[in-house]
């Protein structure tokens, strides 16, 4: 390993130790939003299923009161249809004493009977829209509506149990995604400060690959390299080679981080400086050697991930 590709490999190890403190911040942020959903999940649950008995209700009371409108107007019509006769039955009989038009009253008689049994039994049960009221089904249905008045106070006391709860959660990982949003541009920002010259940070997801390349000695420099990322980009094997490059870094971790020695300290102490420069939440990040123990923790998660990861957030 030449000396240029040691200094780069350095640069390359505290791209990666910026993009890992970020996971980390991201990781963070997920274990805040678990909570988050979980307490959502209990809550929308119940309101979903309030709104449904509601609707429910609403149509449980919409047949009820067409079932009474069917009664209603049954007996409206047989009020009318006694009325007939009533009538004729009582011109019949006054009639019927009187000689000369007691056939009229046997007439009389004979329509007040007939005319109603027409009308209820063949003329109106032909109709179109002749529908029977169903008694039964009128006392099944208020059964119903009972059971979904029940349920929706049931629902209304559960969620006004989870409302603070949820709320409470709502409001933590509000904070808790502003908080960790801002750290994490701080640190693209940092970042972008001490490598967005030697690397475009659209290339910083293949740093995997570029730990390959320079320790296979592919390249030797910087363009080099990217010139063989861009390569690979047009081809299929982007993928398979991302992932096989982070499992052989995991193996040659080691061998890395001692052959980049003589600048790989400075790297971090500058990247680290810069971080609490820009955001006083990592103050001490030097001191404690964080950037270092970051670096190893997710050294086995593909470099790609962790971009993602950072990006995600970046554009929320």
């Amino acid at each position: 390993m030449t000396d240029n590709v040691r200094y780069i490999v350095s640069k390359l190890l505290s791209l990666r130790a910026g993009m890992s403190l970020a996971a980390s911040e991201t990781d963070a942020l997920s274990k805040v939003e678990e909570g988050y959903l979980e307490a959502d999940k209990d809550y929308q649950t119940n309101l979903a299923s309030l709104k449904e008995s509601e609707r429910e209700l609403k149509t449980c009371e919409r047949d009820i009161e067409g079932e009474y409108y069917l009664l209603k107007k049954r007996s409206r019509r047989r009020g009318l249809l006694f009325l007939f006769f009533l009538a004729f039955a009582i011109g019949g009989a006054v009639l019927y004493f009187m000689e000369p038009y007691r056939y009229v009253g046997y007439g009389l008689f004979a329509i007040s009977i007939i005319f109603p049994f027409i009308i209820s039994f063949i003329v109106v049960p032909r109709r179109k829209n002749y529908k029977k009221p169903n008694r039964t089904l009128i006392r099944d249905l208020e059964k119903e509506c009972a059971k979904l008045r029940k349920a929706i106070k049931e629902y209304n006391a559960k969620l006004k149990q989870l409302y603070p709860e949820h709320t409470k959660h709502e409001s933590v990982f509000e904070n808790e995604k502003t908080y960790r949003t801002m750290n994490i541009k701080d640190i693209y920002s940092a970042l972008a400060e001490q490598h967005g010259k030697m690397i475009d940070s659209k290339y910083w997801q293949y740093v995997d690959i570029m730990f390959y390349y320079f320790e296979a000695k592919k390249c030797e420099t910087m363009d080099t390299c990217i010139a063989l990322i861009q390569r690979l980009e047009q081809s299929e094997f982007l993928e398979s080679s991302s992932i096989k490059a982070t499992h052989n870094l995991n193996l040659r971790f080691s061998k890395l981080v001692t052959g980049a020695k003589p600048y790989l300290s400075q790297e971090f102490a500058s990247l680290g400086l810069k971080i609490e420069r820009k955001n006083a939440y990592f103050s001490g990040i030097v001191q404690n050697n964080a950037l270092y123990l970051e670096l190893k923790k997710k050294i086995g998660v593909n470099s790609q991930t962790l971009y993602e990861g950072v990006i995600k957030l970046m554009n929320t």
